[in-house]
């Protein structure tokens, strides 16, 4: 039986998914196959298409939500960050986001993620300042929102890196 090309792109977009609700719900098992996972995770990021790739992004994050600091951020975190807003399963941003915020307001992995700080601002106010919720829905804006008041709380010198508008409104 031979899978159309249609069906052959759901199946590696939902495996992808999968590895990452294995990885966020596996406890203790999935710390024992974290490398397998990764590997496994390594290729979807630089799949042609971009709902498997998005979904790759986002099994990362998943992983980083259950895991943080015991995983290797420092190529975990650049992968996330650098895709950022996802477009072809922009319903995956929420998922991202609250992976990458968690990560900043932790003492322990903080530092693995200020390199990538500028960039994860530039992405956070394109989802924020999107129209209607193409990228972000409200209730992800509204995190955003709160993030973003948080953090230049935290580091006032970053509300310079942040849209005029945007500044204006936090």
């Amino acid at each position: 039986m031979r899978l159309s090309s249609d069906a052959n792109s759901t199946a590696r977009q939902n495996a992808t998914f999968c590895l990452g609700i294995l990885g966020q719900f596996g406890g203790p098992a999935a710390i024992d196959v974290m490398q397998t996972l990764l590997t496994a995770l390594q290729p979807r990021l630089a799949d042609e298409e971009a709902s498997v790739c998005d979904n790759g992004v986002a099994s990362l994050a998943r992983l980083v939500l259950a895991f943080g600091a015991t995983l290797p951020l420092a190529s975990i975190l650049p992968a996330i960050v650098t895709r950022l807003p996802l477009r072809a399963d922009s319903g995956e941003n929420r998922t991202c986001c609250r992976a990458l915020m968690r990560i900043a307001q932790d003492d322990a992995a903080r530092a693995h993620l200020a390199p990538h700080v500028p960039q994860m601002l530039a992405a956070f106010s394109e989802m924020l300042m999107s129209e209607g919720e193409r990228l972000a829905t409200e209730e992800l804006k509204g995190e955003l929102r709160a993030f973003l008041i948080w953090i230049v709380g935290v580091a006032p010198e970053l509300r310079a890196s942040l849209p005029a508008a945007l500044q204006q409104a936090l």
